[in-house]
């Protein structure tokens, strides 16, 4: 597998994988005990990561449709965006592309790309229908069969592949959903299959679990953040099922596992990575709104036990899981994979974008890496953002003792801009454009000889966000002290 994540690739195995992507809704990096989190038992999760790669830079948009929607289509959002809890009946996504490579297609849980504005409404019955979206089989909550959502856990409304379920009272949305994916990869092992596990836990509303005591006790729809350790916990669980259950038929070996998480933990969450207490960040561009979560493994490939420092985004899945088919990819970088040089390097930077009435502009997320030698020291751990730098769309990483160049190429003219769109006026920057560059003092006294390099991103109601390059350069060494550096030059794109 010439494109293959190197983190993952080892021996590419002769036969083609099975795929199980699982994507938990509403997940946190710190939430995990492999990452360090200590408020909630992942135990499952965590024998995944020992026995596979755990990446620990992996993002996601800070709300769930935007991630969605590149995870499915490997489009960056200003190439097919439509709003929020839509998707474009005539897109082309991940299911469709399994589909022509010869593999058996499913999806279980969340849908929500089928509008329920009421009638009148410009997006009334607008979207993609779980039937176009590339899948053989479906059995999905918040889709076009009900007027309203209903419940996703304590007796819940599903559509099973056009029909609604009958059979859910008394029984638990996820269970269901666990149930049905272990159905359908059993049936399909004469054919390669993917797995999608679009998971509704541990979304609000925050209701018990059937391990929760409350559940036996009949008041199973309260809605109590004090329920969010049993959801998280009960998650695991689902996630230890499935992979049992690829263990006890066979199929372990020759099935790529992958677990993601579309956005940071809600903000009535507080969670703990031992004495450090984070509070979710779910609809910020801060770390705790972007920071989710990702582990992979695929035994026929290579070893586990590993972890990767590479920048992962959501259009990244698309191109290694068609690369690992044989299937035509879209836009993204393979996971693992980042140039390095000697003295210049590219840093890989996450977009992100919300617009108009949804509130938030865009912003961009620098990687962190920094230009090193062979065997050099390891890249740069990115600082937290603070809602202030959320606030104005700002994003920065430290360079010690380094200058850098930003360089800015939009990838495509975005929506609502006249026909006269001037990209090298908007790269050059200022409030007339789209970017502008400073550099400041880092301000922590424990990095005096550290500057921190910000990228503010100005936006508009119809605006779609850009990627950008960060071209890193050595500066002599007598340049340590910040308030004698040199100003960060913003490289116009030509």
């Amino acid at each position: 597998l010439p494109l293959a994540p190197a983190a993952l690739a080892g021996q590419a195995p002769a036969r083609r994988p099975n795929v199980l992507l699982m994507m938990a809704d509403d997940l946190g990096f710190e939430c995990l005990g492999c990452n360090g989190g200590t408020s909630y038992r992942t135990p499952h999760l965590d024998r995944l990561a020992q026995s596979g790669v755990r990446f620990t830079h992996a993002y996601a948009q800070p709300l769930c449709t935007p991630t969605r929607v590149q995870l499915m289509t490997g489009q960056h959002n200003f190439r097919n965006w439509r709003g929020f809890g839509l998707m474009d009946p005539n897109e082309k996504t991940f299911g469709h592309m399994f589909q022509q490579a010869g593999y058996r297609t499913a999806i279980s849980g969340k849908w929500q790309f089928y509008s329920y504005e009421v009638k009148g409404s410009p997006r009334h019955r607008a979207g993609m229908k779980p039937e176009q979206g590339g899948f053989d089989e479906y059995l999905l909550w918040h889709d076009l069969l009900t007027e309203d959502k209903g419940s996703r856990f304590a007796d819940p409304v599903l559509n099973e592949n056009g029909k609604p379920r009958r059979d859910t009272k008394g029984k638990y949305g996820p269970d269901l959903e666990v149930e049905f994916l272990t159905r359908f990869m059993g049936s399909a092992r004469n054919r390669p299959f993917f797995a999608y596990y679009s998971m509704t836990l541990t979304h609000a509303p925050f209701n018990p679990t059937p391990k929760s005591a409350d559940w036996a006790r009949g008041d199973r729809f309260k809605d109590d953040p004090k329920y969010f350790g049993d959801m998280v916990e009960y998650m695991d669980d689902t996630v230890g099922r499935l992979m049992a259950f690829l263990d006890k038929n066979g199929l372990s070996e020759n099935t790529l596992v992958l677990f993601y998480a579309d956005n940071g933990t809600p903000r009535e969450i507080t969670s703990r990575m031992g004495e450090r207490v984070i509070q979710g960040g779910k609809g910020f561009t801060t770390r705790a709104g972007m920071h989710v979560p990702l582990l992979a493994r695929w035994p026929a490939a290579g070893a586990g036990g590993r972890t990767c420092p590479d920048l992962i985004d959501s259009t990244d899945f698309v191109p290694v899981l068609m690369e690992a088919t044989g299937a035509r990819w879209f836009d993204g970088r393979p996971l693992g994979v980042a140039e390095r040089a000697a003295i210049e390097a590219e840093a890989r930077v996450l977009d992100e974008r919300r617009r108009g009435a949804e509130g938030v502009a865009a912003t961009v997320r620098i990687a962190p890496c920094r230009p090193r030698a062979a065997g050099g020291d390891a890249p740069v751990e990115l600082p937290a953002c603070t809602e202030a730098e959320a606030t104005r769309v700002a994003v920065c990483t430290p360079v010690p003792i380094d200058a850098a160049v930003v360089e800015v190429t939009p990838q495509a003219r975005y929506e609502g801009d006249d026909a006269d769109f001037n990209e090298r006026r908007v790269a050059r920057g200022g409030r007339s454009g789209l970017a502008r560059f400073a550099e400041q003092p880092f301000e922590r006294a424990e990095s005096a000889s550290t500057r921190q390099v910000c990228l503010d991103v100005w936006s508009w109601d119809s605006q779609r966000a850009l990627d950008a390059r960060l071209l890193v350069k050595y500066l002599p060494a007598d340049r340590t002290d910040a308030a004698r550096a040199t100003p960060v030059q913003a490289a116009v794109a030509r």
